[in-house]
């Protein structure tokens, strides 16, 4: 991803040295800072990806395969609700009480991983 970045800065800055007379083009120090700050996301999210797999790991089982269901699978909440004997209302509820559990533990475990 950073690789594609960096190829994404230099088009970027290619561009703009053809289009100089253009006053509708960012200045070099913005197209830098933006591309940083991407960068930074960027490695942001592929960290927060790799704790949420490691949280989906800690769910029990009926937890995690409800998750896969419903957002890994092309299925319905509604699908997802008749074969799993639940109402559509009450499997949102569930998802949402997960969706918590996951959330604290990424926000979790990143936080012990900035600590010294």
């Amino acid at each position: 991803m950073n690789w594609a970045c960096q190829i994404a800065r230099y088009t970027v800055l290619n561009f703009r040295k053809k289009h100089r007379r253009d006053r509708h083009v960012f200045s070099d120090k913005l197209i830098e800072l933006l591309a940083d700050e991407a960068v930074a996301e960027t490695d942001q999210r592929e960290a927060e990806r790799r704790v949420l797999d490691d949280c989906l790991a800690k769910l029990p089982d009926n937890d995690r395969n409800l998750v896969r269901q419903c957002y890994a699978e092309e299925t319905t909440i509604k699908q997802v609700a008749c074969r799993t004997g639940r109402t559509a209302n009450s499997l949102y509820k569930l998802l949402n009480r997960i969706r918590a559990t996951l959330l604290h533990c990424i926000q979790q475990i990143l936080s012990a991983e900035k600590r010294p």
